[in-house]
């Protein structure tokens, strides 16, 4: 965090929170392989082609969504809020967006499980949304918008678990990998009754996400501007798995 004026401060992204939710990642995704492989031990001896390959696609989604998180960090990581009289500007290294204060209507501060805040929301009139979070100062930050934003209502909430715990990801992790391989064993144990409903309950959870993406844009919410292409193309890719689910379903 570095003072510019008295009426105005710049604070800057935290390279120790970043890493941390590489580190987060790295385990939950560790975690995610080695509990599918140990929950479907016993198909080895039956479906051993199809659960190697299973077992590659999925480490290969975790290392490039690995690779892409990494990237992302660096480029994020030269991020800076801006919090002046009137004016709210995010600097990143592709964008510079400016957010007028008396715009917003509803400033929402999330803490951890050890009263730290992790994540702050900004929703303005327009029924957007901005997330901060990351900062190497999150508590000075808010306190100065806050004497800043005095229009807007100004909440609390706290998070049900410590999401920071090293086991929480691991345990998570796990959960995800028997989730997978119990899919594969309905799957496998009933292929023609299976298929259908497969690919129904893909064909909603695909249109529930394009919903979403469209309307929220999660993504550059949280990582501005210059990453709504994200959004737009996570939304058209759900989209099309919605359209090529349904047509599956159909045929079934």
């Amino acid at each position: 965090m570095e003072p510019i004026s008295e009426d105005r401060r710049s604070f800057a992204m935290s390279s120790d929170e970043l890493r941390r939710r590489e580190g987060a990642f790295d385990r939950l995704g560790l975690s995610t392989i080695v509990a599918f492989a140990i929950a479907s031990a016993d198909l080895f001896a039956v479906h051993l082609p199809v659960l190697l390959a299973g077992i590659v696609c999925l480490a290969t989604l975790v290392v490039a969504s690995r690779v892409w998180l990494a990237a992302g960090n660096r480029r994020y990581a030269h991020t800076t809020w801006d919090v002046g009289d009137d004016t709210l500007t995010r600097i990143d290294a592709r964008s510079v967006h400016e957010y007028q204060l008396n715009s917003i209507r509803h400033a929402q501060a999330k803490r951890n499980t050890a009263g730290v805040i992790r994540e702050i929301k900004l929703s303005f009139d327009d029924g957007s949304a901005v997330y901060v979070n990351g900062l190497e100062d999150t508590e000075s930050f808010w306190d100065f918008l806050s004497s800043r934003v005095t229009r807007a209502s100004h909440v609390f909430v706290r998070e049900p678990i410590d999401y920071d715990h090293p086991l929480f990801y691991v345990a998570l992790g796990s959960v995800l990998g028997a989730s997978i391989s119990l899919i594969v064993r309905f799957a496998a144990s009933a292929p023609h009754l299976s298929g259908h409903w497969v690919y129904v309950a893909l064909a909603v959870y695909s249109f529930a996400v394009s919903v979403y993406w469209s309307r929220a844009k999660p993504i550059s919410g949280r990582y501005g501007l210059g990453a709504i292409t994200w959004d737009r193309a996570t939304a058209a890719i759900a989209f099309v798995c919605f359209v090529g689910s349904t047509i599956a379903a159909a045929m079934l």
